[in-house]
């Protein structure tokens, strides 16, 4: 796989630095919370042969800076600018893919925009039976005010995401775990952003208006119950949408079996769309 890079500006003035691969149809990837675009280099290498592959780092993220009134006007119209600005690249009929936080986005832009391909939303943290974060929130606040993203982020995992702490422990111990801390202040206005929607599953159901559109849910079988509540509440809600479980994947599925979520990307956007 050839990547290359480039920047690209926004309406607002902002210049993302985005990746590309590939050749075929287009698909713009969206990355979650406490991540870069880095991560998802493997799934586009798997999808390249096929596809036009694109990801950019968000606002505050990786080679993606911001200005302080970037960081002041921060809200969701900010990601779905970002996002129209990456659809425009990718040209005509372009497909979008989002991860967590992400997916979220994705589908924030596409009840608001006509999306010119198909939807693709992997574990979107959307409130069921409760706020994400909650009560959690301040706490986590406090910790990144401190200066201690350690403590936040381990909180974070445990308390709002609900990670074993098996998983925590272990993801604590691997490579990952610094880079990771390094980006838990970007986390605070996600949090924020993600509970702004409501408190619960009626928050979901505005998104019943993308009922008969192209729609795929992704959830890993061994994912956090939050994240399973959420996908199924979701695929219920928006009619015609398919729900596709990847076994024993969890919300980080992507790094751990890219091949696999490949898989599941391509099966998506090449099957005939369920009729709801």
């Amino acid at each position: 796989m050839h990547l290359r890079h480039g920047t690209i500006t926004t309406s607002d003035g902002t210049e993302l630095a985005y990746s590309r691969a590939g050749e075929g149809p287009a698909i713009v990837f969206v990355h979650g919370s406490v991540s870069t675009r880095h991560p998802w280099f493997p799934v586009i290498e798997a999808l390249a042969d096929n596809f036009t592959c694109l990801i950019h780092d968000r606002r505050g993220r990786g080679d993606t800076r911001e200005s302080d009134a970037s960081v002041a006007s921060y809200g969701p119209e900010t990601e779905l600018t970002d996002i129209a600005t990456m659809l425009e690249l990718a040209g005509p009929g372009a497909h979008l893919f989002g991860h967590s936080y992400g997916a979220v986005c994705a589908l924030e832009f596409a009840l608001r925009n006509e999306l010119p391909g198909h939807l693709i939303a992997f574990e979107p943290p959307l409130p069921v039976s409760g706020p994400v974060a909650g009560d959690t929130l301040p706490r986590y606040r406090q910790a990144i005010a401190e200066g201690d993203p350690d403590a936040a982020l381990t909180l974070a995992l445990r308390e709002i995401v609900r990670s074993p702490e098996s998983a925590i422990g272990g993801l604590r111990n691997s490579p990952a775990w610094p880079a990771l801390t390094a980006l838990t202040p970007t986390w605070t206005r996600e949090l924020e952003a993600i509970d702004s929607l409501g408190a619960d599953a009626g928050s979901i159901d505005r998104f019943r208006a993308l009922s008969g559109r192209p729609v795929d849910i992704l959830l890993g079988t061994a994912t956090t119950q939050p994240h399973i509540d959420a996908a199924q509440r979701l695929h219920e809600t928006i009619r015609g949408s398919r729900l596709q479980e990847m076994d024993g994947l969890d919300h980080f599925g992507h790094v751990a079996a890219p091949a696999v979520v490949a898989r599941h990307i391509r099966e998506a956007l090449t099957q005939a769309p369920v009729q709801g």
